[in-house]
């Protein structure tokens, strides 16, 4: 049963209650002490009514356990009530246990440590109570009664709308936190599992000191990281999302490590700016009206964008570039510095004229719309064309006759096949309407032909999820 602290004592009031029976009543020269009396279930219930301090706590199970075996389990009940609900250090845990198993009530016992639900009392000299959830939403919530709230689930929880926060906040077992209009100004400290992601969305009051390094990524929705100066955290874990265009002019994103505009209208943005070696998700975002300067970054996700509107398409030297049904794109768009290039169902500039990759590049054509009249896949490393229009293509450069074999072309195909410069003494011509007799059959150990693991529709859907949120 749960017995609440109806008359808070201070954790001496309490030990003097104890006293009689702790050391014994102080004697009549008050020098020595009389003998210890015997505890009862009454005033174990006393005590629970006046206090949860650790200290007072064990001193009454101790004061239990000087008790004959016999008679130790009439405070059965208040051993129990000690746990009901309330939270005790590992050591005084340890000594109900010890009880229990003397009692024969160990069960009960560890039914009611696994209670983990609702209201609890928190150890400390003070009334300070808790909440424990196993509930993953909390809209609109008053936390201002609670000292604490713990939330014990692994899926992610949400907390939206809530004006006043708790002092502490617990997450100790998901890996996805998501804030939405909050106010941090009550909240002194946030404890979360090592290396979850943290969303904070228009957040207020920012001015306690939070420590959130442990996350393996702080998401914002701010520009202005000033208004989190108090707030600790890798900066090299800061990451930017928005979820809206209410941002107008120039939207500097320097301060970010990962910048998430997925499924965003950007008509109102003027021009972006990124930190060297970010990564940036525009996955089915819409509404280009500015150049799109992605040189500084490292990863560029474009899956699914209608690129109408953007005057200018440039990418980094070694970038990871993912068009996945990407249109619309810059007439001048190209593709020679992306070391890994994905344009699966990509439609592409309708007067493109050649299309040529960077040295050592991966790329995959599956499913690619408007290949121009002159492809070269020469300098490619990795290689995956299938599925694709080649009605408007008249020559493909290919690096040797290996390379040439692993592309999808189709049967009624009338462009060429050349070879680069170096290997064109050696590697015949080929033409798709050849006899199969005429074709050189070789494969040199170098090419790997593709298993399940490394299916390119596979490999497809995989990337077409973008990035992990």
């Amino acid at each position: 049963m749960f017995v609440d602290i109806e008359h808070l004592k201070s954790p001496l009031a309490v030990e003097n209650l104890l006293s009689p029976y702790k050391k014994g009543r102080v004697a009549a020269d008050k020098r020595s002490h009389e003998p210890k009396e015997k505890i009862t279930p009454e005033v174990c219930a006393e005590v629970l009514k006046s206090t949860n301090y650790a200290r007072n706590i064990k001193d009454m199970l101790l004061c239990v356990k000087d008790l004959p075996e016999a008679e130790q389990l009439a405070c059965k009940d208040m051993v129990l009530a000690a746990f009901t609900q309330r939270e005790q250090p590992a050591d005084i845990v340890v000594e109900g246990k010890k009880l229990a198993v003397v009692g024969g009530y160990e069960n009960a016992l560890n039914n009611v440590l696994g209670r983990r639900e609702g209201e609890f009392l928190i150890s400390a000299p003070f009334v300070w109570r808790g909440f424990a959830t196993y509930d993953n939403y909390f809209n609109d919530v008053d936390f201002k009664k609670y000292t604490r709230v713990v939330y014990w689930g692994q899926k992610s929880p949400c907390i939206e709308d809530v004006a006043e926060m708790p002092v502490e906040l617990q997450f100790p077992n998901c890996s996805r936190i998501v804030f939405r209009d909050c106010s941090f100004e009550h909240l002194k400290k946030i404890k979360i599992q090592n290396q979850a992601e943290v969303f904070v969305r228009n957040p207020r009051n920012c001015s306690s000191e939070l420590d959130f390094s442990d996350c393996a990524k702080l998401w914002v929705n701010v520009t202005d990281v000033r208004l989190l100066q108090n707030w600790k955290y890798n900066p090299e874990k800061l990451c930017f999302h928005l979820l809206s265009a209410r941002e107008k002019g120039e939207l500097n994103l320097e301060p970010f490590a990962e910048v998430d505009l997925h499924s965003t209208s950007l008509h109102n943005i003027a021009a972006f700016r990124f930190r060297n070696g970010t990564a940036v998700n525009m996955n089915d975002a819409s509404g280009f009206k500015c150049p799109l300067d992605f040189s500084p970054c490292a990863v560029v996700n474009l899956n699914g964008c209608d690129l109408h509107g953007a005057p200018s398409l440039k990418f980094a030297q070694g970038a990871k570039v993912f068009l996945l049904g990407a249109r619309n794109m810059p007439v001048d768009t190209n593709f020679q510095n992306c070391a890994e290039l994905d344009l699966t169902e990509a439609i592409l500039p309708f007067n493109l004229e050649k299309l040529t990759f960077a040295p050592q590049a991966d790329v995959i054509l599956d499913g690619t719309f408007n290949l121009p009249p002159y492809i070269d896949f020469s300098m490619c490393a990795k290689l995956t064309v299938q599925n694709c229009d080649f009605s408007q293509v008249q020559e493909i450069v290919c690096r040797d006759e290996a390379q040439r074999q692993l592309l999808d072309l189709p049967k009624n195909w009338n462009g060429k096949i050349s070879f680069s410069p170096q290997n064109a003494a050696a590697e015949p011509l080929y033409r798709a309407s050849d006899e199969p007799q005429q074709l050189m059959q070789k494969t040199p150990p170098s090419v790997k032909f593709l298993g399940q693991e490394e299916n390119p529709r596979f490999l497809a859907k995989w990337r077409k999820r973008g990035f992990s949120r």
